[in-house]
């Protein structure tokens, strides 16, 4: 499987940055990190850890890739 289906390819890929000599595009976070920075905004039981927060907020960045890849 290559990177671009496992992580949802590139959320931002319009992003650049320029140097002295040239324009250089970037394509920013996947839309799997994308996802899950979103999932981390919703409530959590009070009593699990950051990395609890952040486990599961991949694990549903994951379910939404899975869904969006359904026909």
């Amino acid at each position: 499987m290559n990177t671009t289906s496992k992580h949802g390819g590139p959320a931002f890929p319009v992003a650049f940055r320029m140097n002295d000599k040239q324009v250089i595009l970037e394509d920013g976070i996947s839309v799997r990190d994308y996802f899950a920075a979103q999932a981390i905004l919703r409530e959590f039981p009070d009593h699990w850890s950051i990395n609890d927060m952040a486990e599961n907020a991949y694990l549903i960045a994951d379910a939404m890739l899975d869904e969006r890849a359904k026909p």
